[in-house]
C-alpha cells in the first residue's frame, strides 16, 4: 500500500491568474535630450502666445491641441513616437488576451502642459479614446521633503475591489515618479490625477488621446 506524501503541495497544478488587467505601459526613450530640448523651446514659445484653456489643470498652463501641428519637426517626431508606443502597447495587450493585433488605425491629439510651483491636475479621465498617455519633456526637479511631488496617479477602477477585496492590503492607487524622457499610456477610462508640484524648475509635459478607428 503506497504511503501518502503529506508533504506534497496539492496546488501543484493551480494557478491564480489576472482575470481582468488594467494595462499600463511606461517606456524611457533613450538619446532624447536634443527632442527635448526642441520641444521645450516650441512648448514655451507658444506659451507666450497662447493663453492656453483650463480642463483638468489647477493653475499651470495647458495648450490648445493639435500639438503636432504648431510644433513642427519635433512635434511630428514625438507625433511618432507615440504611434509607435500605442501600436506596440496595443499588440502586447492583445496578445496577453489571445487576441489578434491586425492592423490598427489611430486618431492622435495632444497638447503641452507647463506646471510651476504648487500646480497639479485634479482627478478626471479622457472620455471617448483608447488610449491616454503623457510624455515627460522636463520632469522638474525632485523635492527631497515632498516625495510625491509631481507624480502621476492612477485609481483602481474596480470599485468592488476596492470596497471588500483586501481593501486595507491592497493600495487603491498606483503612483509614478517621472523622469524626462518617459512615455506613460494608459487606457482612457483610467481616472489619474497629477500631485502637485513643488519644484523650482518648470514640470514641461506632453499629454495625448489616442482614439482608434472603428471606434470603439
Amino acid at each position: 500500500m503506497a504511503s501518502s506524501n503529506n508533504n506534497a503541495n496539492p496546488f501543484l497544478h493551480g494557478s491564480l491568474f489576472p482575470g481582468f488587467m488594467v494595462p499600463i505601459f511606461s517606456h524611457i526613450w533613450a538619446n532624447s535630450d536634443d527632442l527635448n530640448s526642441q520641444l521645450f523651446d516650441k512648448i514655451m514659445q507658444r506659451k507666450e502666445k497662447d493663453q492656453g484653456v483650463t480642463a483638468s489643470n489647477k493653475g499651470g498652463w495647458q495648450s490648445k491641441p493639435a500639438l503636432q501641428q504648431w510644433a513642427g519637426a519635433p512635434g511630428k517626431e514625438l507625433h511618432q513616437r507615440f504611434l509607435m508606443a500605442i501600436n506596440y502597447a496595443s499588440a502586447q495587450f492583445l496578445a496577453s488576451n489571445n487576441q489578434p493585433t491586425g492592423k490598427l488605425q489611430w486618431d492622435i491629439n495632444a497638447w503641452a502642459n507647463v506646471n510651476s510651483k504648487g500646480d497639479s491636475n485634479e482627478l478626471h479621465i479622457h472620455p471617448s479614446s483608447t488610449w491616454s498617455g503623457v510624455y515627460y519633456v522636463e520632469a522638474g526637479d525632485p523635492v527631497k521633503d515632498v516625495p510625491d511631488s509631481g507624480n502621476i496617479s492612477f485609481i483602481n477602477p474596480l470599485l468592488s475591489e476596492r470596497m471588500s477585496f483586501f481593501a486595507n492590503e491592497i493600495p487603491d492607487r498606483r503612483s509614478m515618479t517621472p523622469v524626462s524622457g518617459q512615455m506613460v499610456l494608459f487606457p482612457s477610462y483610467l481616472q489619474h490625477m497629477v500631485r502637485p508640484y513643488f519644484g523650482d524648475k518648470p514640470r514641461i509635459s506632453i499629454a495625448m488621446n489616442a482614439r482608434k478607428t472603428p471606434y470603439p
